[in-house]
């Protein structure tokens, strides 16, 4: 089963469950292997949604790690 399956059935099971957080989390990988999809004007190959989804991941943890800096300065 490909990688954006498992996102997309995850999300379904999410909508189901009303669980907020993972919902929006697996929407927003989505809508950016989406947005690669139509950049590239092709379907993303496995490796690079993986690699796409890494870098959202380490995108979102360095945010995480940016406002907890900042609120211990406040």
């Amino acid at each position: 089963m490909s990688i954006k399956k498992q996102l997309r059935d995850a999300l379904t099971e999410a909508l189901r469950s009303g669980e907020t957080q993972r919902k929006t989390t697996l929407r927003m990988a989505l809508a950016s292997i989406k947005n690669a999809e139509v950049e590239a004007r092709e379907e993303l190959e496995e490796d690079l949604v993986l690699n796409l989804i890494q870098k959202e991941v380490k995108a979102r943890q360095e945010t995480i790690e940016a406002a907890k800096r900042h609120s211990d300065r406040i």
